[in-house]
């Protein structure tokens, strides 16, 4: 599965004249549905269907799970209409864990999305109107998360992929983004060993996008105690213990080439072919000139096809520097 669909589906949500349409966001947890609702707010704003000065607020359902007054009183205001309603009224008013809410907080989003129109908690004749775009997100089914007329006035439903189902390259971008705004957040370049590399792009991370985040913060925080004037590199041996139990590779790696992430750039399977058979040529080249002989030619031919057979192996899509 790929992210590239449900991010259509998602634009289109925001861009539907005139104030959107209602969305659930559905996956497992930590599968990015929070994050996934922000962006659909910063598209708006950037395609200038959501105003600059319009706000984005996210409701905690869990919060109110058991608190169906204390919700109304937030979603609504009080007799002045000022809740969520009207602050995120041509923004995004995002609910996350929406199943948590109890039907009787559900039917007030209900009565809100059959009109666009609301009462304040106390106000019984003042009616208020907004125009929120809703997001609504939940680990469950759909069929169990929401009530069914609430369900039905929800016209995009949109599966989030687990961090196991999203294709190779969508995971490789994702990790060397995460490296990145942690070296940041550190104020160092970061890198990181192939071997390092490859078993946070291959772990099946229970919780999905949030335990590659964990695994990153952890890993980056024994490498710093190593912290040179290079930066921070990141090898095997500083991957959570969880991770090391299940290795069949070896876990000390130095001596070994780096990927640095503040030069790391992508690269085509049939470049890296030309590029490593273009060095195999220039060594052939250097033997029959004189300057090599023939054990050193077998030497340094080996070491180049050994380079190819683990970029083979661990589907290395990167230029290494």
């Amino acid at each position: 599965l790929s992210l590239s669909s449900c991010i259509e589906q998602c634009k289109a949500a925001i861009k539907y004249p005139p104030n959107g349409l209602p969305t659930l966001l559905y996956g497992a947890n930590g599968t990015g549905k929070s994050f996934l609702s922000k962006l659909m707010y910063e598209y708006g704003k950037n395609e200038n269907v959501i105003g600059k000065d319009k706000q984005y607020i996210a409701v905690d359902c869990t919060e109110y799970a058991q608190n169906t007054e204390k919700f109304a009183r937030k979603l609504c205001g009080e007799g002045d209409g000022k809740g969520w309603l009207e602050k995120a009224s041509g923004g995004v008013l995002f609910f996350d864990e929406i199943d948590r809410l109890s039907v009787a907080g559900q039917e007030l989003i209900f009565s809100y999305l059959i009109s666009g129109q609301y009462r304040g908690f106390h106000g019984e004749d003042k009616v208020f109107e907004s125009s929120a775009r809703l997001v609504f997100a939940t680990s469950k089914p759909p069929g169990e998360a929401i009530f069914k007329a609430l369900a039905r006035r929800i016209p995009i439903v949109i599966p989030v992929p687990s961090l196991n189902e999203r294709t190779i390259d969508e995971k490789e971008e994702m990790l060397v983004s995460f490296l990145r705004e942690e070296g940041r957040r550190m104020g160092v370049d970061v890198s990181i060993s192939q071997n390092a590399f490859h078993c946070m792009l291959e772990y099946p991370f229970e919780n999905n996008i949030d335990g590659l985040k964990a695994c990153i913060t952890s890993s980056c925080a024994g490498a710093y105690m190593e912290k040179n004037q290079d930066g921070v590199a990141v090898r095997t041996y500083h991957l959570p213990d969880y991770m090391l139990s299940r290795l069949k590779l070896g876990t000390d790696d130095r001596g070994k080439r780096l990927i640095h992430m503040n030069s790391y750039s992508k690269d085509t399977s049939y470049e890296q072919a030309v590029s490593h058979f273009q060095m195999l040529l220039d060594h052939y080249q250097d033997y029959v000139d004189g300057r090599l002989n023939f054990e050193d030619l077998l030497g340094e031919c080996q070491k180049q096809l050994n380079e190819y057979y683990d970029y083979l192996i661990y589907g290395k899509k990167l230029v290494n520097m």
